[in-house]
């Protein structure tokens, strides 16, 4: 079998990773661990919410994905090292040998940290996605054995248009005034101007995304240099194990909240879904380092749209239906209502089920709270679902088309060995074994729910059941007598 070209370009190299702590982040460091021979990883951490950078660096190997190359490789943590920093702090907040470290000894630098919050404040969005990435970049420059540079950004940093190929588009707004207006104006001030900035961009992820596309393009210095948009990133597929995720956005978020009860209808037509898996995702994301690497003197730069609807198509009401019968099959702990979730294309009659499954049955469940003297919760847990789920119904609601030639022609440069280990072929992923364990990966990961706790579970859901006929039957039976006392007061 030929050797592995991907492995080759890696070999013995010094990686700088940003981000390292989230969900792409740790898939991306265990992949590059378990399946390359790299030298050194470089981790950038802060403290974050009373936990100190040592202890959040400590707390990423905690995680059950990096079981697998424990069990292989016991000595790994030698090759990882913790660099204290921000990135939106100038210089990343480094100290002088932490920085001299780096600009003398990187090779490959992989830039994933951002904010992903749809509602952030402007301010911190552009702070996090555009001067973080601007800082980063300062860093490169000054590299000097730096080989090239890959600035993760997604599929959606262009939702505005309705078709989007591998180039860089222009903003309306510049990266240059919104930097004037952030120093300029106060936070309320920028609030106001929000809706005005953004224009046809949905929230201030997807726009300052867009926007540190644009800063990059202008600013990056005359080492290789790519950008990789990948679409919604879900669950691991097969590696390091099936399943696995640890991250509350996105499709997470809908199911999550729909196995609790609080969302019973999410707004989506029959519109596709750009999902990727993460192990896909990563190992598309280690393969476009070595495709820029080799492919410098491209001239423009390289852009990497990896999507599914090009080649895998699925849509969100499959992506859905294929999983809602398992929020029964494995029912939440903590559950406040039936999960009797469904999908429905928005509409003004949309609008109003969700407002009566939702508003009024969270009303009504808080009273019967209440009546059982415990503290009422639901109503308003169901107010900051219902939020979250409206800026969510804008990507279930539409469609877009991608182009992604770059993918497909670096997929057609790797050789059988690479391919086989680091396989981002999304056409050979089946959705439906994909997906039929999909919802067990996030009770037992994300929503850290013990399968031993399934029967105590399932009964709680039948007291829920019995709740729900009880309510079922109210309802029927006040609304037949209405009619019936109409139709005496008519007739008599």
């Amino acid at each position: 079998m030929a050797t592995s070209k991907i492995c080759k370009f890696y070999n013995n190299q010094n990686v700088f990773i940003t981000g390292g702590s989230g969900f792409v982040g740790k898939v991306l460091i265990e992949k590059l661990l378990r399946s390359t021979n790299v030298h050194t990883i470089y981790v950038l951490i802060r403290a974050k919410k009373g936990h100190d950078a040592q202890k959040r660096f400590d707390d990423i190997f905690d995680s059950i994905i990096f079981d697998k190359l424990k069990s292989k490789q016991p000595e790994f943590k030698n090759r990882v090292v913790p660099i204290c920093g921000d990135c939106v702090t100038n210089g990343l907040g480094l100290s002088e040998g932490d920085k001299e470290r780096l600009i003398s000894e990187v090779n490959i630098v992989f830039h994933v940290a951002a904010s992903v919050y749809f509602d952030e404040h402007i301010c911190k969005a552009y702070t996090i996605n555009c001067k973080g990435t601007e800082n980063v970049l300062s860093l490169c420059k000054e590299m000097s054995v730096l080989k090239v540079f890959m600035h993760v950004s997604t599929a959606y940093s262009n939702c505005n248009r309705p078709s989007v190929d591998e180039v860089i588009y222009d903003t309306p707004v510049k990266y240059t005034q919104m930097e004037n207006l952030v120093h300029k104006s106060t936070m309320e001030e920028m609030e106001k101007l929000t809706p005005k900035l953004l224009e046809s961009w949905p929230n201030t992820y997807t726009f300052t995304k867009a926007l540190a596309e644009n800063l990059i393009q202008d600013n990056y210095g005359n080492f290789p240099l790519g950008i990789f948009r990948p679409g919604i990133v879900t669950s691991t597929y097969k590696e390091p194990l099936e399943n696995w995720s640890d991250s509350n956005s996105g499709p997470n978020m809908v199911l999550r909240c729909a196995s609790l009860g609080y969302t019973q209808i999410f707004s989506a037509n029959h519109s596709k879904i750009e999902m990727v898996p993460v192990d896909l995702t990563v190992a598309a994301l280690i393969a476009t380092a070595w495709d820029v690497y080799f492919n410098q003197n491209q001239q423009q730069l390289p852009i990497y749209n990896y999507v599914s609807s090009t080649d895998n198509a699925l849509t969100v009401h499959e992506f859905f239906l294929l999983i809602c019968t398992q929020l029964r099959n494995y029912p939440s702990n903590k559950a406040v209502w039936v999960p009797n979730f469904q999908t429905i294309p928005g509409s003004p009659v949309t609008d109003f089920l969700i407002y009566c499954y939702h508003l009024v049955l969270g009303l009504s469940l808080d009273f019967l709270r209440l009546f059982c003297l415990k503290k009422p919760k639901i109503f308003l847990g169901m107010i900051k679902t219902h939020l979250a789920m409206t800026r969510l119904s804008h990507f279930g609601n539409r469609e877009w088309t991608f182009s992604n030639k770059n993918v497909k022609e670096m997929w057609g440069q790797m050789n059988e060995t690479d391919r086989n280990l680091f396989n981002f072929d999304i056409g050979s992923v089946q959705w439906v074994y994909y997906l039929r364990n999909y919802f067990k990966g996030l009770k037992v990961h994300l929503m850290k729910e013990n399968l031993e706790t399934l029967p105590e579970a399932k009964t709680r859901l039948k007291k829920l059941q019995f709740l729900q006929n009880g309510m079922h039957f109210l309802v029927i039976f006040f609304g037949i007598s209405t009619i019936f006392i109409l139709m005496l007061k008519f007739y008599c």
